[in-house]
C-alpha cells in the first residue's frame, strides 16, 4: 500500500482487515491459523537487504554483529518442553533419517554425534523372489558433508537431543508432565503430573502429540488421512551378519512367500526386519 494512505480512513480500514484476516479465514474455515510462508520471503529479502548497505558500507563487520547476531541472541525465547513420559523411546519405531534431517541436526549441535554413531547407507536393491531386479544409489556424487542416510535407533537420536537441550539455558525439559486440555486466545495449557494439575501460559503451542492429538481434538480440529489396509511385523533381530550395508526390499521373497520384506542394518549390531502379512492378520 502506498504511503499516501497512511493515516487515512481507507488506509485504516484496510490495515484492521489485514491485522485479522488469518483469524476470520481460519474461523469460517474451521481450520487453525498459523503463520503463512509468504513472509519468510519477503523478511529474507528486506533483511539482506539492510546487512548488505551495512555490510558494504561504513560498519563493515560490525554491521552483521550489531545488526544480525546480537540481536539474535538478546531475543532468545525460553521454551518449555512437556512430555508425559518419563524417558527417551524405549523401542524404536523410526530409524532411517536423511541428508536434509542430518543438516539440521548439525545447525542445533548433534550432527556430528548422529553421524558417529548411526550406520551410514546410500544404495539399495529390489528384489522379486531370489533375483535382484532393480537397484539404486541415493548420492552418486561425492563431497557431500553428510551421507543420504544413516539408520540410528530412535532412542539415540532422542537421547541425543534431549543431552543438547538440557545444554540449552532457555529450553526447560519437564517429564511426567501431561497436556489435558488446551483453550486459545490466550493460551492456556491445562497440564497433569504425579504431583497433581497446573495452568500454564504460553505465546506459542507447538503440538507434537501424535495422531491421535489432545490437542487437535480440543481444538476440534481434523486430522485427515487414509488408513492403508494392511499389516506388517516390525521386528529388530541382535545378530552378527556379513551383508553389506544397504537397504534391501523384497517381492514374494523365498523365505516369506505371497508378502514382502526389507531388511535394514543399524548400529550395536542389530538388524531391522519388517515382514508384510496382510490385512487379515491376527494382530
Amino acid at each position: 500500500m502506498s504511503v499516501d494512505y497512511d493515516g487515512t480512513d481507507l488506509g485504516a480500514e484496510a490495515d484492521e482487515r489485514i491485522r485479522t484476516f488469518q483469524r476470520d479465514a481460519a474461523k469460517r474455515a474451521g481450520i487453525f491459523h498459523h503463520l503463512i510462508t509468504l513472509p519468510t520471503y519477503h523478511t529474507a529479502a528486506l533483511s539482506t537487504d539492510n546487512l548488505a548497505k551495512d555490510y558494504f558500507g561504513e560498519m563493515g563487520m560490525l554491521g552483521y554483529v550489531a545488526g544480525v547476531q546480537r540481536k539474535e541472541i538478546r531475543q532468545g525465547i525460553a521454551c518449555v518442553l512437556l512430555d508425559e513420559e518419563d524417558s527417551v523411546s524405549v523401542g524404536s519405531r523410526a530409524i532411517c533419517y536423511a541428508k536434509r534431517t542430518l543438516e539440521i541436526w548439525d545447525r542445533l549441535g548433534v550432527g556430528a554425534r548422529m553421524l558417529a554413531k548411526g550406520v551410514t547407507w546410500q544404495l539399495g536393491k529390489v528384489f522379486h523372489g531370489g533375483e535382484q531386479r532393480y537397484s539404486f544409489d541415493l548420492l552418486p556424487e561425492s563431497g557431500h558433508q553428510f551421507p543420504a542416510f544413516i539408520n540410528l535407533q530412535q532412542y539415540y537420536a532422542e537421547l541425543y537431543l534431549v543431552e543438547a537441550a538440557r545444554a540449552q539455558p532457555l529450553i526447560e525439559l519437564r517429564w511426567k508432565h501431561r497436556v489435558a486440555d488446551i483453550t486459545p486466545d490466550p493460551v492456556r495449557l491445562t497440564v497433569e503430573t504425579p504431583e497433581g494439575e497446573y495452568t500454564l501460559l504460553a505465546d506459542y503451542v507447538l503440538a507434537a502429540d501424535g495422531a491421535r492429538s489432545t490437542l487437535r481434538r480440543r481444538l476440534g480440529l481434523d486430522f485427515k488421512g487414509q488408513v492403508f489396509e494392511d499389516r506388517f511385523l516390525i521386528a529388530d533381530v541382535k545378530m552378527k551378519a556379513n551383508f553389506p550395508v544397504e537397504r534391501w526390499f523384497w517381492f514374494d521373497p523365498p523365505f516369506h512367500g505371497g508378502g514382502s520384506a526389507l531388511l535394514h542394518s543399524q548400529p550395536d549390531d542389530v538388524w531391522r526386519i519388517d515382514l508384510q502379512l496382510g490385512w487379515q492378520a491376527d494382530p
